[in-house]
């Protein structure tokens, strides 16, 4: 555990130095405002990509109006559902079975129970749009820690053999739980579904399950 508070202070200390661009890139989702996720919370900064495809841009938020007992940092999940369907070079049928994946993914975030899998802390959300959903305050995902797709906090960070070791042991957990007790198989185990917590390594991309 020790590891993985180590590896938030990183990420911590390498998102101050990119807070200026980073600003920039939720003030061009100020557009966003009939979704509930942006009209209660405030976007920070986006930490990562996620999902099969990478639809989902997760960024972390805080609550406008903050209530007792409620979590002072989340992670709020947004897909641009118009550009998906605006894409002539994707065939129609392939962009409604994508979402459908996506919203079965969600619903088994909010259904299940297990350190192991991202807790959703209010359901799917979907208009005409747009699809947003708000889950605990997630870092990373390891795709993008990997990658380094948002370089401006993932830059220099890596996780060390430990840290590794102990994600891959909280995974395994979560997929014995899975199968044990959720009765379900995780069909989409890569790099875009794991999700790195403050408590560890956590699992979405539930929508492919059987």
């Amino acid at each position: 555990m020790q590891g993985f508070q180590t590896f938030k202070k990183k990420l911590s200390q390498a998102a101050e130095g990119a807070i200026g661009h980073i600003q920039q890139s939720v003030k061009d989702l100020e557009h966003v405002n009939s979704v509930k996720a942006i009209k209660d919370y405030e976007l920070v900064q986006q930490v990562g990509s996620g999902g099969v495809g990478l639809l989902w841009k997760i960024y972390s938020a805080r609550p406008k109006r903050p209530s007792p007992g409620s979590p002072s940092e989340v992670s709020v999940w947004l897909l641009d559902k118009k550009a998906l369907l605006h894409d002539e070079t994707k065939p129609k049928a392939d962009v409604e079975a994508a979402l459908e994946v996506y919203r079965r993914d969600a619903a088994q975030m909010l259904r299940l129970r297990h350190p192991g899998v991202v807790r959703l802390l209010e359901p799917l959300e979907e208009n005409r749009n747009h699809m947003a959903m708000v889950s605990e305050a997630i870092l990373t995902s390891l795709y993008s820690l990997r990658t380094k797709d948002t370089s401006q906090l993932a830059q220099g960070l890596e996780l060390s053999e430990v840290e590794v070791k102990h994600g891959l042991l909280q995974l395994t957990e979560a997929v014995a739980f899975l199968h044990a007790e959720a009765r379900t198989v995780h069909c989409a185990v890569c790099p875009e579904n794991v999700y790195i917590a403050g408590e560890g390594w956590k699992f979405g991309g539930g929508g492919f399950g059987i």
